[in-house]
């Protein structure tokens, strides 16, 4: 499924979001910021820590690497991210670009309808009841996607001048060749149980014939494999845990089922359903592929210098009590 032009934009914030750690200590609580062409606020500064914090909780909560305290550590790189964008809006104004409130509209729409689906369980209200306990409200999360969504049309029209031919795709894939090659892979599908009396008897029930899937789907604790009758999709070597790894790679034709396999998250019975043997590709087949890479690391190289020119022009030159 190609993803829309909305929810790619929610991909970038979240990654700039998670990007922005400059560090190094900054008194920011009781002042504003007064840089070349323009200020921001305190209360400026203070609400966009709360988006941050959010939209990072969103990624973040629940991994190991998850800070609560995130946005507050991060205040500077926020800080200077946020005068990069006052410039990124004035050169959009001055380039003539802007958002219809169509565009707008469609925009939030998409966003806060994939958000509410990925994260709140569908419901608006649930939404709403996140956004509060940051103190935020839903128009200033709307005014924070229209923001990008100018940033982003920027960013394209900029990206627009930059074409890759096939010569240039050509060396760059001789050069890299390896990266594109399609390395061994296979497809496995499990069920997962936490006890090992229950494993063994589901492995009995098994090999009497009963369906794996409809087993899969009834009895395995992992859900979301669960819901595809325990289909683990195509994996390349090292992508699981050793001990599921090991043994998923040791079976050796479609249908095997593995024997008991214990990991820290409890019993599986592996099955593999397929295997593909590694194999390198012609220039021919990945030249879409190759060019497609080299306009993402040249928008991005030259996105790069870019912000690097702004943060230069923006000289932070005073702090107002």
């Amino acid at each position: 499924m190609i993803m829309s032009r909305s929810l790619r934009l929610w991909g970038l914030v979240l990654a700039a979001i998670l990007v922005v750690t400059i560090g190094g200590a900054f008194a920011v609580s009781r002042v504003s910021v007064a840089y070349a062409g323009g200020f921001v606020s305190r209360r400026s500064l203070e609400l966009r820590q709360k988006q941050v914090q959010f939209s990072y909780d969103l990624q973040a909560l629940g991994t190991s690497s998850h800070d609560p305290d995130f946005a507050s550590k991060e205040r500077r790189g926020i800080l200077e991210q946020m005068i990069a964008e006052r410039f990124l809006l004035r050169e959009a104004i001055n380039r003539g670009i802007s958002v219809t409130a169509e565009e707008r509209q469609e925009h939030i729409v998409e966003v806060t309808t994939w958000l509410k689906k990925q994260y709140f369980n569908g419901s608006e209200d649930n939404l709403i009841e996140a956004l509060s306990s940051y103190e935020l409200t839903m128009q200033e999360l709307e005014s924070y996607l229209t923001e990008a969504l100018e940033v982003y049309k920027l960013r394209e029209e900029m990206d627009s001048a930059i074409v890759v031919s096939d010569a240039e795709a050509e060396l760059f894939y001789q050069a890299h060749s390896e990266e594109y090659n399609i390395p061994e892979m296979i497809r496995v599908s499990h069920i997962l149980v936490t006890d090992l009396a229950g494993v063994e008897q589901l492995l009995v029930q098994l090999k009497s014939g009963r369906d794996f899937a409809e087993l899969a789907s009834q009895q395995s604790i992992d859900t979301i494999s669960a819901a595809v009758g325990g289909d683990l999709n195509w994996r390349v070597r090292g992508e699981f845990v050793a001990e599921f790894d090991d043994a998923a790679w040791a079976l050796s034709s479609a249908g095997q089922l593995s024997a008991i396999v214990a990991t820290d998250y409890g019993y599986h019975i592996i099955r593999l359903d397929g295997r593909l043997a590694a194999r390198n590709r012609s220039f021919a087949e990945v030249q879409e592929l190759v060019k497609e890479h080299m306009k993402e690391d040249l928008e991005a190289t030259m996105w790069g210098n870019y912000l690097d020119e702004l943060r230069t022009r923006a000289r932070i030159f005073i702090f107002i009590k």
